[in-house]
């Protein structure tokens, strides 16, 4: 849980420092954060056991319940800036997914047909949402960097 806490810290600093670093992917500092967690889990567990051999799902498991506690607590932390905190992001962020829409513009759409895709697209919600395609890519990204964390650090029984 402290990882969450760190990496909401650090994205308070960010904030604070300037807003516009949680929209151009600093705030993927907080994923790294919340890695080093998982790994601080893993070693104590490891350390915990030290005379016992500790496979691949017994490092995995606080691997990930690390990440989902560090991440649910990143996200609660993101939910109430966007939404409660500081309404402003919202228009930030809206601007700048707009910005980015413009600049992928494929060179052979005829420009009207753009134009229709981009107010459309300016029509859309740009706040987080809490139950969301994203949050679910991120917590299956999350399984991934915990089995990584899981096999990186297990301690297998040596064959005789």
């Amino acid at each position: 849980m402290l990882g969450g806490f760190i990496s909401s810290a650090a994205l308070a600093v960010l904030y604070v420092t300037d807003k516009n670093y949680l929209l151009e992917g600093y705030e993927k500092l907080s994923w790294l954060i919340i890695w080093a967690a998982c790994f601080i889990a893993v070693a104590q567990e490891r350390s915990a056991k030290e005379d016992q051999f500790i496979g691949f799902y017994e490092a995995l498991r606080p691997a990930f319940q690390t990440f989902v506690y560090a991440y649910v607590i990143k996200t609660i932390f993101i939910y109430l800036l966007f939404v409660y905190i500081d309404p402003d992001l919202l228009e930030l962020s809206k601007q700048k997914a707009i910005e980015i829409f413009i600049e992928h513009k494929p060179a052979e759409e005829p420009q009207e047909i753009f134009n229709g895709r981009l107010e459309a697209y300016k029509k859309e919600y740009f706040g987080p949402r809490l139950f969301d395609l994203g949050i679910m890519l991120e917590v299956i990204l999350g399984f991934v960097l915990s089995a990584i964390t899981a096999f990186l650090m297990r301690r297998d029984r040596p064959d005789y």
